[in-house]
């Protein structure tokens, strides 16, 4: 469950974060949204961006959830450190396999999510300077491909970064 408290609005913390992953990298460079949801970070994959949308508009968005993610994403950009290396025996392996790219704020602020049932779907509603939005999706597991049903999503000028 992504929130303690389905049946109110919970307001959270969220984040948009630019993904760019080595060329070597067996996954695609791309966008993860990452909304506070207690201790953790509930994150989903996007490989493009959706442009300005308005009400009358809506669109479903493929997106595809993630691990939770620690809530130091929340604050952080840079390069992703690599695993803690346990030998030196594995040091080399550990030096290629933990290269998981470099992380860029696209935008961040406050979020309201609220869901009225136990698996119901969570409406959320994004505020910051450089994003407004509004969509709802279903709860997932990891790993399942699923769609941001957008309502509205706005881009400050000049904020939308290319895809």
């Amino acid at each position: 469950m992504e929130f303690e408290d389905r049946a109110k609005p919970n307001s959270v913390r969220f984040v948009l974060l630019q993904h760019t992953l080595p060329d070597h990298s067996s996954r695609k460079s791309h966008w993860d949204l990452m909304i506070e949801a207690g201790d953790f970070l509930l994150t989903f994959e996007l490989q493009s961006l959706p442009g300005n949308v308005s009400n009358s508009a809506r669109v479903a968005w493929p997106t595809t959830r993630l691990a939770d993610h620690r809530r130091h994403y929340l604050d952080y950009e840079g390069v992703i450190d690599p695993p803690a290396q346990t030998s030196s025996d594995n040091k080399d392996t550990n030096k290629q396999a933990g290269n998981r790219g470099k992380v860029h704020r696209i935008a961040a602020g406050q979020a309201i999510c609220q869901a009225s049932q136990t698996s119901g779907p969570v409406h959320c509603q994004l505020h910051s300077a450089e994003l407004t939005a509004e969509f709802h999706y279903i709860a997932c597991r990891v790993g399942q491909a699923t769609q941001l049903h957008i309502d509205s999503w706005h881009w400050t000028q000049h904020s939308r970064p290319e895809n």
